[in-house]
């Protein structure tokens, strides 16, 4: 018995990150984004389903974009300091 195909979680991309962690990223997950900005009007088709937001430490990540994102378990900030 062969078992199941497993599907890819989705996450969402805030913000543009480098071409290769991006390629990455795709080898184990749906990539969405990246958005055109930091909002609950942008995110993507399909970005509404991410089970993770990718984002830096500069841009806004605010209640109604939180709400927006029903199904989001996680929120990765990129950045330093």
């Amino acid at each position: 018995m062969e078992p199941l195909p497993v599907s890819k979680p989705s996450i969402l991309l805030a913000c543009n990150f480098p071409e290769r962690l991006t390629r990455l990223l795709g080898e184990r997950y749906v990539v969405h984004g990246p958005m055109g900005r930091s909002a609950s009007d942008a995110v993507p088709a399909g970005g509404h389903e991410a089970r993770a937001l990718l984002t830096m430490g500069t841009m806004k990540t605010d209640r109604a974009l939180l709400d927006a994102l029903p199904k989001l378990g996680l929120v990765a900030y990129f950045g330093t300091g």
